[in-house]
């Protein structure tokens, strides 16, 4: 990935993204490029987090989010934002929701660029118009039912609209209307006086479509009004009306969708667990509290690793700061030659593979214990061990009992710190966490509801956890590693069903 756009461009450039439905995983490749290299992100209030927590550590992020009675930001203050940043050579990212150009004002804000000759790009978005339909398998086009298709505002300028007859009601077989929640008693009034409307038209609401609190109201025009009161249904929403919605039918073919997670984690790690527990429907908010600055190793730890016969990884992290250190002394992995190399689980033997190492020896149960309790007798000669500066020295204790020296080398340490952005916290959300520092660090600087459940990634991260006077339900991890936390997410489903 290029560090910065300075690489291929000398100008400022402003980038309207289309943050798609609500999904983090609907953006455009195109649309993660350019979160990855901005320099500011104006972003709006129903964004995914998970979307900001791409965007660079320097980089700077303004939530401009127009929420209903509560605007963060108006129009023309988005504009002089936009006006303010534009200069050396800065990339500014305009983040909107669904589709920029589709009722998100991006037609105005594109306006106001062009009438100052400034540099802009658009990236089309995934719009809620089809985005949300669509996932739930909805067909707002079905060729046997609807020849036309028509996307209405549900919104009035003038607010105080009480009149259905100043709403125009177009010729069409699919209506889908934007932000129509709190207008929607006065739409169905309007559309009930249209022959083509009968009181019996199918029709739905969909709140937050495509993420974990999504819902989904099915009714008839006679119905709808008191089915969104009795279900609560605020906004965001869109309203369907026509004969296709009679074809809705959601099933949950991911077993864990309806699953919100926050995953606290450093950055350079996130991205792997995400996608795997995406896939599986898991909504994944990534949290990134961790980072990593390298240590100053001495002449004679560095003589530690060239008399040692074998080295033992334990996370990726060892392995990148190690290769990191090697390079620094003008040394490569040919240092390794005739040592045993032992990695503590499949991440971080997959990582060794980016440098040609290929390890001798991985224990069934991935996890410093499992490297204990499988030893290979036949091991012989100092263990060098490569290893973070807050790192569990009793370690040590456990190689001596097996009459194993080991040589503990420090050389990177943990720098924590909170996002940038807000990240609220629902009453469902089950969090993980993947190290005991980690977890002191965010229970000491957030509050956390004592309904939120909690899977710690392994023995070790459990055993702090427990220390605490927390209310939450705790749960561990049979293997420390990604697929250990997604069968403990199964059994947390299954006991809330």
């Amino acid at each position: 990935m290029l560090d910065k756009h300075r690489q291929f461009r000398d100008e400022p450039l402003i980038v309207l993204v289309g943050a798609g439905p609500g999904d983090p995983d609907l953006l455009s490749v195109k649309g993660k490029m350019y979160l990855e290299i901005a320099d500011i992100i104006l972003y709006d209030a129903l964004v995914h987090p998970t979307l900001l927590s791409w965007a660079t550590s320097d980089c700077i992020l303004i939530d401009v989010g127009k929420r209903k009675g509560a605007h963060s930001k108006k129009q023309n203050e988005i504009h002089e934002l936009i006006a303010h940043y534009y200069s050396d050579s800065r990339l500014i990212v305009r983040l909107k929701g669904g589709d920029p150009m589709i009722f998100g004002r991006g037609g105005e804000e594109l306006d106001y660029i062009r009438s100052k000759n400034w540099n802009v790009v658009v990236v089309p978005g995934i719009s809620s118009l089809t985005g949300i339909s669509s996932s739930l398998g909805l067909s707002l086009t079905h060729r046997d039912i609807a020849r036309s298709l028509t996307a209405i505002t549900g919104r009035f300028k003038d607010e105080n609209v009480k009149n259905p007859w100043d709403i125009v009601i177009p010729d069409s077989d699919t209506l889908v209307f934007f932000m129509a929640v709190t207008t929607l008693n006065i739409l169905v009034e309007r559309l009930l006086v249209e022959k083509k409307w009968g009181d019996k038209t199918p029709c739905a609401l969909i709140y937050h479509g495509t993420v974990s609190s999504q819902k989904i109201v099915v009714g008839t025009l006679s119905t709808i009004v008191a089915e969104q009161k009795r279900e609560g249904i605020k906004p965001p929403a869109i309203f369907i009306v026509g004969e296709v919605v009679a074809s809705l039918f959601y099933r949950k073919d991911q077993e864990l969708f309806g699953t919100r997670v926050i995953l606290f984690r450093d950055k350079d790690k996130s991205q792997g667990w995400k996608e795997f527990l995406s896939l599986a429907g898991v909504d994944v908010v990534l949290f990134p509290v961790t980072s990593f600055d390298s240590l100053d190793v001495s002449n004679s730890q560095l003589d530690c690793l060239f008399k040692s016969s074998v080295i033992l990884f334990t996370s990726q992290t060892a392995v990148r700061y190690f290769i990191d250190l090697l390079s620094k002394n003008k040394l490569d992995v040919r240092v390794l030659a005739g040592k045993k190399i032992i990695s503590v689980g499949p991440s971080t033997t997959q990582y060794l593979s980016r440098y040609g190492l290929c390890p001798d020896f991985e224990p069934t149960v991935p996890s410093i214990e499992g490297v204990v309790l499988e030893y290979p007798e036949d091991y012989k000669g100092t263990v060098f061990f490569p290893c973070s500066e807050v790192s569990d020295l009793s370690i040590k204790t456990s190689f001596i009992d097996l009459g194993v020296e080991m040589s503990l080398c420090p050389i990177y340490k943990p720098v924590y710190a909170l996002p940038s952005y807000p990240v609220t916290f629902n009453d469902t959300d089950i969090l993980i966490f993947t190290s005991p520092a980690q977890a002191d660090f965010v229970l000491a600087n957030m509050k956390i509801v004592d309904t939120s459940v909690i899977i710690a990634i392994g023995q070790t991260t459990y055993k702090g956890l427990m220390k605490r006077d927390l209310k939450n339900k705790i749960y561990v991890a049979d293997t420390p590693c990604v697929i250990g936390v997604f069968k403990t997410l199964l059994n947390v489903k299954n006991k809330e069903v």
